[in-house]
Order: C-alpha cells, then sequence, then structure tokens
C-alpha cells in the first residue's frame, strides 16, 4: 500500500464501496487484509449478525449462521452473504481478524446513515490502534452527498463516507463486466477496459470522481451463489 500518502496511511479506517453479490469483491477484502494489515471487518449488515460471524468457524456456529441467514433470504437473494463468503468468514477468524455488523436500519437513509455512522465511531474510539476495513455499498461509500429521486422528488443524500472522510479512505471496487446478484442476476456494463485478472490481486488507482479517493479495479464480474 505504499500509493497510500503520509496523511492517508494515519487513517484507522478503509471504506470499501462495493456492488453487492459478486465474487471479486471477497478477494478484493482478502487482499486489503493482508496488504493492509486490517484486523477488524465492518459489514453492511445489523449489529445482531456480529455473533454469528464470529462463531462461524465452528460447525455449530456455522450450522446457527446458515440457518439465521434461511430465516432472512433477503440477505442472500441481494447479493449481501453468499456462499463464497463462507470460506472467507471462516479464514478471517482463523486469522484473528474481527468481524462485525454495524448496520442501524432506519426509514429515512439519511438518518440511517448517521446512525450507522455514530456506531462505527465507537468502534473506532474502542480499537484505536487497530485498522479497520468497513464494506458497504458503492453509494454509501461516497464522500460527497448525491441526489437522487424517490416518488418524483428530489432527494439529497449524505452518505457515511461523506460523514466519515475525516477519518477515512474511500475506495470503490470497478469491475470490467458481468453479472451480479442482486435479487436475480442482473449484468454489469463494463466500469474499466484494463482487462486484468484478480488472480494477480486488484490494482488500485486513484479516482479522478469527487466520491472516492481510489479505484480498485478487478477483472470479469461472477455473480455469487446463494447461500442454501
Amino acid at each position: 500500500m505504499e500509493f497510500l500518502s503520509k496523511e492517508e496511511q494515519k487513517k484507522q479506517l478503509l471504506i470499501l464501496g462495493e456492488t453487492h453479490g459478486i465474487v471479486a469483491n471477497l478477494i478484493v477484502i482478502d487482499w486489503l487484509v493482508q496488504n493492509w494489515g486490517a484486523s477488524v471487518i465492518l459489514f453492511e449488515l445489523e449489529e445482531k449478525w456480529t455473533h454469528h460471524l464470529q462463531k462461524i468457524s465452528s460447525p455449530s456456529g456455522l450450522r446457527k449462521f446458515i440457518r439465521a441467514v434461511d430465516e432472512e433470504r433477503w440477505i442472500t437473494e441481494g447479493g449481501l452473504i453468499g456462499r463464497e463468503h463462507i470460506p472467507f468468514l471462516r479464514l478471517w477468524n482463523t486469522q484473528n481478524v474481527t468481524l462485525r455488523g454495524v448496520k442501524i436500519e432506519h426509514k429515512d437513509w439519511n438518518k440511517a446513515e448517521k446512525l450507522t455512522v455514530e456506531n462505527v465511531a465507537r468502534i473506532l474510539h474502542s480499537q484505536q490502534n487497530k485498522k479497520i476495513i468497513f464494506v458497504t455499498g458503492n453509494f454509501h461509500a461516497r464522500k460527497s452527498k448525491f441526489d437522487f429521486v424517490i416518488n418524483n422528488k428530489i432527494y439529497t443524500a449524505i452518505p457515511m463516507g461523506m460523514l466519515l472522510k475525516k477519518y477515512s479512505i474511500s475506495m470503490c471496487i470497478k469491475y470490467e463486466e458481468g453479472r451480479f446478484r442482486n435479487f436475480g442476476i442482473r449484468k454489469i456494463h463494463g466500469e474499466h477496459t484494463s482487462h486484468i485478472s484478480t488472480k494477480n490481486g486488484p490494482i488500485i488507482k486513484k479516482s479522478r470522481s469527487k466520491y472516492y479517493d481510489y479505484n480498485v479495479l478487478t477483472g470479469h464480474a461472477y455473480p455469487i451463489a446463494e447461500l442454501d
């Protein structure tokens, strides 16, 4: 991670924006754990999932995790957790990487962002000497506000990346082309044309967008499989 500036190297938090439901996301997270030295991974899951994430290495913990996902099928149907997550989650546990769910839901998008950020801030304060990766959807990872339309009205979103900008580096995973899982299999249009392979690890480049500090370039996007 020599490409980081001296100021960025002091940051404790790395916010990783992903398109949910793609296998390459897990490869990128693992690469960052190994190369950035992260010892905590926060997921866009509610806090109640923390217990399951931390117990998944044992056979009984794995069974309980699968049972919990089966009771809330939208988590795997929406691409947040898939079959490919299991070996990575178990690996990180054996490497003493702390896995936590931090998402706090609210009907108002901005309120949910603010509440979740407050939760993340508490973790940052309690884990001051540890590097932390926060994996979330790429809209949430943006470090500037943006507008979108709801019911024919313009809504200004204030994303978590913006609220945590002072403490974090913001990265967004970009995919060459392929498909992703989000309540069905959907096509993702090519976001870069570097024609690279994730077998050699991702390529990280400075972002030209106001929304992220860096883009993480990966190869072809393959959808995760539903957990069953």
